[in-house]
């Protein structure tokens, strides 16, 4: 994968939940990874090192973030007996591109791909049509975490699975309070900036919104002057990245999760409010439609319409109760790690198998 430990987003939690999950069932797992992040692309990490107790491999590459190419000795992929591929990007690429084992098993996960924003979304789809698919070919099957997904990769491949995500709960408590928490990254395409005019609106004139999450293309001091301008200051509260027992203590505040996002590869911060019962009021990306059109509370709104989405939030909020809370949770926790790392290993061992298959079949035992 692109990235990993210290960077912290989605992917990285995913990949890092599934190593953890994984182990039970026997698995060990390690991790290669670029040895930069790309919020300080000067500055490189040690090749080698430990993050909870799994092997993280990083290697150079030439390249910037949206175009790159890892550096990968060839002698680095060998032993392994699966090599699953998280994100659709030059790691995808470059791994796709390299000569496989017999015995050895390719699989990818897609998360999005690489579609996040509609930035050059002509060329993406050029793209996406032929070095994308001509790269999967070097992989024995994918992945998808959604229903979207699972579409888009069709269109690479015959051989796809759809697994959701596991999602771990923020905790094992129910939150009581009525505060509005947006967790996830400062990106352009989550559209912060929109949540923040919605609580300008008039709907919302006495609700409090958490900002929580680490800074990507948008920053924080961006988001407070916008704050400023727009009278809403004393109700923001940008946190920034916090710790695990400092997110607990802002969501118990809460009642309702909000995202404007663009787009998303599954969702994940939406099932974890939802994980201790904050109602969803979430911008209708493919993603967040799946997701709530199944869910028992929450609903879509047009954050590009402030005043929509700031009266779809009032009504959330003055639906809140402890059973509507309790519905969120139960909902949640069908998105368990536990059946994620059972359906990923399952699909590893399917594959195997059917690889020591046609090895036998094209290296016969002679009499």
């Amino acid at each position: 994968m692109r990235q990993y430990h210290p960077g912290i987003g989605g992917l990285e939690s995913f990949v890092a939940s599934l190593a953890e999950s994984l182990a039970p069932l026997g698995c060990e797992s390690e991790i290669i990874t670029l040895d930069r992040l790309f919020t300080a692309p000067t500055e490189k990490m040690e090749p080698v090192g430990r993050v909870d107790d799994v092997l993280v491999q990083r290697v150079p590459m030439l390249g910037v973030r949206r175009m790159f190419v890892p550096i990968i000795p060839k002698a680095m992929l060998a032993p392994y007996d699966v090599l699953h591929v998280h994100g659709i990007d030059g790691m995808f690429e470059r791994i796709g591109r390299e000569p496989q084992g017999d015995a050895q098993v390719r699989v990818a996960t897609s998360h999005g791909a690489f579609f996040h924003t509609p930035w050059m979304k002509t060329l993406k789809q050029i793209y996406f049509g032929s070095v994308t698919r001509l790269a999967a070919q070097g992989y024995d099957a994918l992945i998808a975490n959604s229903q979207p997904d699972f579409d888009l990769l069709q269109k690479l491949s015959p051989n796809v699975t759809l697994i959701p995500n596991g999602v771990a709960p923020l905790g094992a408590f129910q939150a009581s309070g009525r505060d509005l928490l947006y967790l996830g990254r400062l990106a352009s395409h989550k559209r912060v900036d929109r949540i923040v005019a919605a609580l300008a609106e008039p709907a919302l004139a006495e609700s409090v919104l958490h900002i929580v999450g680490p800074e990507w293309d948008i920053t924080i001091d961006e988001l407070a002057r916008q704050a400023e301008k727009l009278g809403v200051t004393e109700r923001v509260c940008l946190h920034g990245r916090v710790s695990a027992e400092r997110l607990s203590e802002i969501a118990r505040q809460c009642g309702v999760f909000v995202s404007a996002s663009t787009y998303e590869g599954f969702g994940m911060s939406l099932i974890e409010a939802m994980s201790i019962g904050l109602a969803p009021v979430a911008h209708p990306n493919a993603s967040f439609a799946e997701i709530l059109a199944a869910a028992p509370i929450g609903r879509l709104a047009p954050f590009d319409n402030t005043a929509e989405a700031a009266s779809a939030i009032r009504a959330e909020l003055d639906a809140l109760s402890d059973d509507r809370r309790a519905l969120a949770r139960a909902f949640s926790a069908k998105f368990s790690w536990a059946a994620n790392a059972e359906h990923t290993v399952q699909r590893y061992r399917d594959l195997l198998d059917a690889k020591q298959a046609s090895s036998c079949m094209r290296y016969p035992a002679h009499a």
